[in-house]
């Protein structure tokens, strides 16, 4: 089993945001506060996850498009022993996402063509998940402060901590579309 390190993109960690685990493997989101954090359960288990900076007026070469661009980065990494994408998990704070002019839309899942979008200032970015499957599309709302996020394969875990406690633990199964806050 292999721990992956999903870090927000900066300059001591430039190439550590996307990560890709086998289905015995976990991915960990350390310090997600006000970015996000996106991840695919695939249907064989295996993941991809994403750490969006997507709030960082400092990131030029991600600029506005910083979660299109990273979520492009995230379908374009999938091999088809992957399957299908069972899940696509996002972990933000909708109210501050709301307040720097982040809109996130789509609804419950993805059918036939669906798609997930940001918009930034009134432009919208959108991405086409290119698959004719539903895809359940489950929201995490971290309400406030940071969170450490672990998904682990090979226990089909989702874990979320603040201040080094756990606040959420769910089994991939259970995981539902739809919003989630997550307690304090």
């Amino acid at each position: 089993m292999t721990v992956h390190i999903c870090r927000e993109p900066d300059e001591s960690h430039p190439n550590e945001w996307l990560k890709r685990a086998a289905h015995t493997d976990t991915i960990k989101f350390p310090g997600v506060d006000s970015c996000l954090a996106m991840a695919f359960l695939m249907s064989n288990g295996s993941m991809v996850g994403a750490h969006v900076g997507v709030f960082w007026a400092g990131q030029s070469e991600m600029g506005d498009d910083c979660a299109k661009k990273m979520l492009k980065a995230m379908l374009d990494c999938l091999h088809v022993s992957d399957g299908r994408i069972a899940k696509f998990l996002m972990i933000t704070d909708l109210a501050r996402a709301a307040d720097a002019g982040l809109k996130v839309g789509g609804g419950g899942t993805f059918a036939n063509e669906g798609s997930f979008y940001f918009d930034t200032n009134a432009r919208e970015a959108q991405v086409r998940l290119k698959r004719s499957e539903t895809i359940d599309m489950c929201v995490f709302n971290k309400v406030t402060g940071a969170v450490d996020i672990e998904l682990n394969g090979n226990a089909s875990l989702l874990t979320i901590h603040r201040s080094n406690r756990t606040v959420l633990s769910v089994n991939f199964s259970k995981i539902k579309s739809g919003t989630t806050d997550i307690p304090n």
